[in-house]
């Protein structure tokens, strides 16, 4: 409270900063604890590698989503509806939990039946080229739009706390920040995954390779 009094006397001030680098601190370690998609980049980007670029945008798409949605329920049920918040974000909140899990599930149904239809064809037709094809960066989006459409309930808390303070547009640029600190914490296990697979990957073709060399010798 006292140093949103600071950033009111002084918008652009020493408090101001203060305030989204904390936000920013808060959204990494939060980020950290159950949920938030960790397990799941972990298990998409082991199956379909790709550039590292791709778990910086799966990381920070997904946070962003879980943090607008939150604001969205606030901002919708403080301004427009007239009704409590925080309500709203509990009892819409876990309806959209149910629909990102649902959406999580079909993906997850979608991708196993898609390697289930690549091994079939390999091993009918010996092709070995017949792998999974890729989503593609519209499949990684859509992906990290359904892991992030639960809202975020710490987001809602800090956006409520700002609104009774008479500073929305402060409590908006403090959940910007927390969603992309959340979103470097998501995008380093994703980077994480891509770099020890590549490593374990490279160490098994290693193997294999003074294997063939023996066998020839």
């Amino acid at each position: 409270v006292r140093m949103l009094g600071e950033i009111k006397a002084n918008p652009w001030g020493r408090a101001f900063w203060l305030f989204l680098l904390a936000s920013l601190a808060y959204g990494a370690a939060h980020a950290l604890g159950p949920g938030h998609g960790k397990g799941f980049a972990v298990a998409y980007f082991m199956e379909r590698p790709g550039p590292l670029v791709r778990a910086l945008l799966f990381g920070n798409v997904s946070m962003f989503c879980h943090v607008a949605s939150a604001a969205t329920l606030v901002l919708l049920g403080t301004f427009i509806l007239r009704t409590v918040a925080s309500s709203l974000v509990n009892d819409v909140g876990s309806v959209l939990e149910g629909v990102s899990y649902a959406l999580l599930a079909c993906m997850g149904l979608a991708l196993l039946g898609s390697r289930v239809w690549a091994l079939v064809r390999r091993q009918e037709d010996h092709d070995a080229d017949a792998l999974p094809v890729d989503m593609g960066w519209k499949g990684l989006v859509g992906t990290a739009l359904a892991a992030g459409l639960a809202p975020c309930p710490g987001s809602a808390l800090v956006l409520m706390f700002c609104l009774s303070q008479g500073m929305l547009w402060v409590g908006l640029l403090s959940l910007l920040c927390i969603s992309l600190g959340m979103g470097a914490t998501i995008s380093a296990f994703g980077l994480l995954t891509i770099a020890s697979r590549r490593c374990l990957l490279g160490l098994c073709d290693q193997r294999h390779g003074h294997k063939n060399l023996m066998q020839g010798a």
